[in-house]
């Protein structure tokens, strides 16, 4: 296969057309991801690594609640206030604490109308 320019789109150099991208990628530093866009692997890493560990705990409540037999085969975006939002939040606070210790504890903060979940270290 001949190389019909130098510099070319993420596309074109993993397809073997470009040598390398204006931003001086060649085909080693690049990679696929998940949903089948090409990436920097370096930059892939770097994110999968800084993912927030609180989001983390979230994602595997939401996980263990929805793997039930009453939620089996689909997703269910719980509402706040529903009651399956609640069994996620209840399996969150037990994630916390299993992992942060007791020392931690869920707190609901509002400010300005908007409700986060804090960590309280007190």
């Amino acid at each position: 296969m001949t190389l019909s320019s130098n510099v070319g789109s993420r596309a074109q150099v993993m397809h073997g057309t470009a040598k390398k991208t204006s931003g001086g990628l060649e085909k080693a530093d690049l990679a696929y991801n998940k949903s089948g866009s090409i990436v920097s692997k370096k930059k892939s890493v770097e994110a999968k690594k800084s993912e927030n560990g609180l989001l983390k705990l979230w994602r595997r409540a939401m996980q263990e609640v929805s793997s039930s037999p009453m939620y089996k085969d689909k997703f269910v975006k719980p509402k706040r206030g529903s009651v399956v939002h609640a069994k996620v939040f209840a399996e969150y606070e037990r994630l916390v604490r299993e992992k942060y210790g007791a020392t931690h504890d869920v707190q609901k903060l509002t400010v300005d109308g908007i409700t986060k979940m804090v960590i309280d270290e007190s």
